[in-house]
């Protein structure tokens, strides 16, 4: 079986969710942030320091074979909607489009969305 961990960094200062990423490797991963060696983020933490930002660990996901990738992918999707209006990743619906269409509020008897 194998393991990935979905991830948030951030903000220090204003403690908003800036960045949702995965990996098999989080500490390899936060240490590519922080060293601007990853693309996506290299702007924002150049931003903050000599601050870094704060990671924190939303979920571990686990599966066997190459079904981690698809169930992380998934995981990722429903944290990256999840914390939509602060977070700086440019893929949103795109990461998983049936993912994210199917994460919609439910409805309470008579019709009526949940907040």
């Amino acid at each position: 079986m194998s393991s990935m961990c979905v991830y948030a960094l951030v903000c220090p200062a204003t403690h908003a969710v800036k960045y949702v990423g995965r990996t098999g490797n989080v500490r390899e991963r936060y240490r590519a942030h922080c060293h601007g060696e990853a693309s996506y983020t290299r702007d924002w933490v150049a931003s903050i320091a000599p601050e870094k930002p704060v990671l924190v660990i939303l979920e571990t996901v686990q599966a066997i074979g190459s079904d981690i990738q698809r169930e992380a992918n998934a995981c990722e999707t429903k944290w990256i909607k999840r914390f939509r209006r602060t977070v700086i990743n440019t893929r949103l619906r795109e990461n998983d489009p049936s993912t994210w269409d199917a994460l919609v509020n439910s409805q309470l008897p008579g019709g009526t969305p949940k907040c």
